[in-house]
């Protein structure tokens, strides 16, 4: 049955001034008719997958970065592909979920993946399109890592230029266990993206490392939250992006001491190269308090190509156009080299040259 979604999405955990219109998003006239997306999976031996049935307007789990209005939205694609590493299991291969979206048509779906005690499991996920398409893909993830376990998320996302696409993580880890994410956001007119960690155990620890290539009238919001709650836990928020033409950003990105959390670590940082002069650009790096023996540090670096390396590039017959792309490069690259496929590499490095030489034309 056809539905109309409106969402309050990407909130800050502890508001700020309004009048900067930062604290949270809004969406509107999300509908959940037409669908379009169909997951593949390539699962190693080891690895247990299942499709479950999911009730519309479900709600409850582990919390994402984006809200719980997400959750009844994830719950309206009607299944749930599950992926659990059983207590002890070895990590040899890792698994593959193909998320193939069609021009025009929405495509919903909820992923969880279980880490059991003492397992290791890394998932590499792409979502992907005609460079034309257009549409909506909305997929949900959920990490479940138990005593000191481990996984690993690789979240591709190469859509076309029309998509609105809406990803949202949420993880809970237990004693001694690991959550490490990687996303490449690409593609796209609308990206909202929210990560929500919950470092529940003594030794737990989560890495979050973020890509993102703006252009022409895009627009990018993202919400990452690590919430420490369990002592000696240690987090890290990195992330690296280039903006250019018109692209509109906004990164939010806290680092949250809960009581019990003592003698935990946790740092956010973003590094974003600016490749135009009509970019709008927003950070809000947070730190909130509630426990005396901890560590935080955040912090952004913005620049701009620099004027003596384009002379330099220019005197060499390379011009300040080709200069800009070989910077865009070079940044995803450096996070691009983490994806732990030669496949998945090739794929994303073959879609930003796709971009880039298709924005000249």
């Amino acid at each position: 049955m056809e539905q109309e979604w409106k969402m309050t999405i990407n909130q800050l955990p502890s508001p700020t001034w309004n009048w900067l219109c930062m604290n949270e998003s809004s969406l509107e006239h999300i509908k959940t008719e037409n669908w379009g997306m169909s997951m593949e999976t390539e699962i190693p031996w080891g690895i247990q997958c299942d499709w479950l049935q999911s009730a519309a307007e479900e709600q409850g789990g582990v919390l994402g970065g984006m809200g719980r209005d997400m959750d009844g939205l994830a719950a309206a694609g009607g299944r749930i592909l599950r992926i659990t590493a059983k207590e002890g299991h070895v990590e040899e291969q890792p698994v593959l979920l193909h998320a193939v979206c069609r021009d025009g048509a929405n495509g919903i779906q909820k992923v969880e993946i279980h880490a059991e005690e003492n397992s290791c499991v890394t998932v590499i996920m792409d979502a992907v399109s005609g460079q034309q398409d257009s549409g909506m893909a909305a997929i949900q993830t959920q990490l479940f890592v138990g005593k000191k376990a481990s996984i690993r998320l690789v979240q591709l996302q190469m859509l076309g230029e029309g998509f609105l696409h809406l990803c949202d993580v949420g993880a809970v880890c237990q004693e001694g266990g690991r959550a490490r994410v990687l996303q490449l956001q690409l593609g796209g007119s609308r990206v909202y993206s929210g990560l929500l960690a919950q470092l529940d155990g003594t030794d737990s620890c989560m890495e979050a490392k973020v890509g993102y290539l703006g252009r022409k009238k895009q627009r990018l919001d993202m919400n990452h939250v690590a919430k420490h709650m369990g002592a000696r836990s240690q987090s890290r928020i990195l992330a690296s992006g280039v903006l250019r033409d018109q692209a509109w950003k906004l990164f939010r990105g806290t680092i949250d001491f809960a009581p019990g959390a003592s003698d935990s670590e946790g740092e956010e940082r973003e590094e974003v190269l600016l490749l135009g002069e009509e970019i709008v650009n927003q950070t809000i790096p947070l730190i909130l308090c509630g426990e005396e023996n901890v560590r935080g540090s955040h912090g952004a670096s913005i620049g701009r190509l620099d004027e003596e390396m384009l002379f330099y590039l220019e005197s060499r017959g390379i011009g300040a156009a080709q200069a800009e792309d070989m910077m865009v490069r070079a940044r995803l690259d450096a996070l691009c080299g983490e994806i732990p496929r030669e496949e998945s590499r090739n794929l994303v490095q073959n879609y930003v040259k796709g971009v880039i030489s298709h924005g000249k034309e």
